[in-house]
């Protein structure tokens, strides 16, 4: 009873995650966000990360230190901008975790809205910059994090209609394209690629 529980929950999660992704086509962006709340470690500290949205353009990005169960200090930064994905991980590999969001807006090399990767870095108990996403090879849909060999793992849009599933390292002051693990690809293929557990960056 439980493993069919388990698989009916797979199958509709997958397929409103179809749906979404289909609903990414030509920048035409529906963000269904809901305000989240990431307990991590940096350093000794104890760090509560949280997205507020306020309305569709404008996010509340907030952290509160905590050292013993007391709170240490706090940190907020305000973006104009929609935000579609809230995760952490150690990106530039310094030992301490990084937050990565999935945003919605343009840049100074590409004025027309589309799906970036911005990273913030948590220093002294503030948050800093660390990358703001300009664009990727192709068209960003989705992306994650493999927390093993410190990778973004991204899902892109291809020219023709296909799917492709790409790889990003941080070097010195951005993400660099590793390798296109997988091009030309159905939708299916490359949700497998992105979200089964078992797949490791670098196979």
């Amino acid at each position: 009873m439980k493993k069919f529980a388990m698989l009916f929950f797979i199958r509709i999660f997958i397929s409103c995650l179809i749906m979404i992704l289909f609903s990414c086509e030509k920048n035409e962006v529906k963000v269904y966000f809901i305000d989240m709340t990431l307990q991590l470690k940096c350093d000794s500290l104890s760090v509560d990360a949280t997205i507020t949205r306020k309305n569709d353009s404008l996010f509340i990005l907030r952290t509160d230190f905590f050292y013993e169960n007391k709170k240490t200090g706090s940190d907020f930064r305000q973006l104009p901008f929609p935000v579609f994905k809230f995760i952490t991980g150690d990106v530039d590999r310094d030992g301490n975790p990084d937050l990565i969001l999935g945003t919605i807006k343009k840049t100074r090399f590409d004025k027309e809205p589309g799906k970036r990767i911005s990273i913030f870095s948590l220093k002294d108990m503030k948050i800093k910059t660390l990358w703001m996403g300009s664009r990727l090879s192709r068209p960003l849909v989705d992306f994650r994090f493999d927390d093993e060999s410190g990778k973004i793992i991204s899902l892109e849009k291809e020219q023709n209609g296909t799917w492709l599933v790409a790889e990003y390292q941080w070097e010195k002051f951005g993400l660099k394209f590793i390798r296109y693990i997988k091009r030309n690809c159905n939708l299916v293929q490359t949700i497998n690629m992105i979200y089964n557990p078992g797949f490791q960056a670098g196979d």
